[in-house]
């Protein structure tokens, strides 16, 4: 609306300033009847100033009038709270890996192999012989009931 409004307006403007240019040539007569001569002669000339003033009126009105409606009343609403996500921690149970040394190669084997994946050789202590834990168990018994050097 804002736009048409300064186009017409213009466009009225223009209008006025072109009929304002406007000049017709007109006989002038005697009282006698006898031709005095010709002159120029503005014959929309009210018109033209009417129209240029209507059209500067309605430019200016164009260009002061927001084509836009009436604003509307808006409402501000506090901005939402923050919420921490929830955190999940899921405990997976530790599953420990008991790895034996091969005596012959030294390779690193699981418990529950009966042979050295490297070597072949025998991880199983032989029948009759007390279990590795007892044997380091001994060794360090020994030691401490003075078999060793005295100081």
């Amino acid at each position: 609306m804002k736009a048409s409004l300064v186009i017409l307006g213009g466009l009225l403007a223009v209008a006025g300033i072109w009929t304002s240019a406007f000049t017709q040539q007109q006989t002038v007569y005697a009282p006698d009847g006898s031709v005095l001569g010709t002159e120029l002669v503005q014959p929309y000339e009210q018109h033209a100033f009417a129209l240029l003033l209507v059209g500067v009126v309605v430019v200016v009105i164009g260009a002061v009038v927001d084509g836009s409606p009436r604003p509307q009343q808006v409402q501000f609403s506090p901005p939402p709270q923050y919420v921490a996500p929830e955190i999940s921690i899921e405990r997976h149970p530790v599953k420990m890996k008991i790895m034996v040394r091969c005596p012959s190669c030294g390779t690193l084997n699981d418990d529950d192999e009966d042979a050295c994946v490297n070597c072949g050789a025998s991880l199983k202590p032989p029948a009759g012989s007390p279990p590795r834990s007892e044997k380091a168990s001994g060794k360090r018994s020994t030691e401490r009931r003075g078999g060793g050097p005295k100081s």
